[in-house]
């Protein structure tokens, strides 16, 4: 009899096996979704003449720049300066940019779980702050509690997958991001997303297909087994193929 795995390390094993960059819970850089390297975080606060230790940082939290109070809080985190959490929970609902505050509340959430966990719900809630942003608030908060994103970021990432014709590349992201949780979702919502995921195995756009396949790989069922097969006859990207191929290993592991 060979072993099963879990879902979610079937899922873990196949973004190793590929490398592909919408496998990760968040892109590395982006300034559309207000996520910063450790790199361009510290050197755009040491360009505006902003310290970057501690005490210079949470100082920072109440600049007169949006730019720079958002700038400092990510910073914060990433070099995991907890005593920083008093002063972020003061700023956070006084803060009226809507970039300074997401990226306060992430930071909130990655130093203080707890204390973070409750914006960052709204952060992946809230429409107006855009997909970009809706995604990687529902990525923190599944890795903070995957019932709480099924349950509050769930039905946001749903709908951003419903607009894959007009926002292709959102879409895939919160198609994969629903991937993670797909142990956690409702079977309806499962249902729904592979006979969405099975459409997309054929799509013109390569990074909805490599959702799909992501989708498909975690889904244990027969009609998803039997999708991957089909697909892996007609993929023509070599990349798209060699997922496909991992997928298909993947699943022997697990049977």
């Amino acid at each position: 009899m060979r072993m099963r795995l879990p879902i979610a390390l079937r899922f873990i094993i196949v973004c190793c096996l590929t490398g592909v960059a919408l496998c990760r819970a968040q892109p590395p850089q982006t300034t559309k979704s207000g996520l910063l390297t450790r790199k361009t975080s510290r050197g755009a606060l040491l360009e505006k003449g902003i310290g970057v230790d501690p005490k210079s940082l949470i100082e920072a939290l109440s600049n007169p720049d949006a730019e720079i109070r958002g700038l400092a809080a990510m910073r914060l985190a990433t070099d995991h300066i907890s005593s920083g959490v008093p002063a972020l929970r003061n700023a956070i609902p006084n803060e009226a940019d809507q970039l300074a505050g997401f990226r306060m509340a992430m930071s909130l959430a990655s130093l203080d779980p707890r204390s973070g966990e409750p914006y960052v719900i709204s952060l992946c809630q809230n429409v107006a702050l855009g997909a970009a942003q809706n995604i990687n608030a529902a990525n923190a908060l599944s890795d903070l509690d995957p019932i709480a994103a099924v349950r509050s970021c769930g039905p946001t990432l749903e709908a951003i997958v419903e607009k894959r014709a007009s926002e292709p590349d959102e879409a895939a992201r919160a198609l994969s991001s629903l991937a993670r949780l797909q142990p956690k979702l409702a079977d309806a919502s499962v249902a729904k997303l592979r006979k969405v995921s099975i459409d997309l195995l054929f799509s013109k756009e390569y990074n909805l297909r490599f959702a799909a396949i992501t989708w498909l790989t975690v889904d244990e069922s027969d009609e998803a087994r039997r999708a991957i097969l089909r697909a892996s006859d007609s993929e023509k990207d070599p990349g798209l193929r060699s997922t496909l191929r991992h997928s298909k290993e993947s699943r022997a592991v697990h049977q």
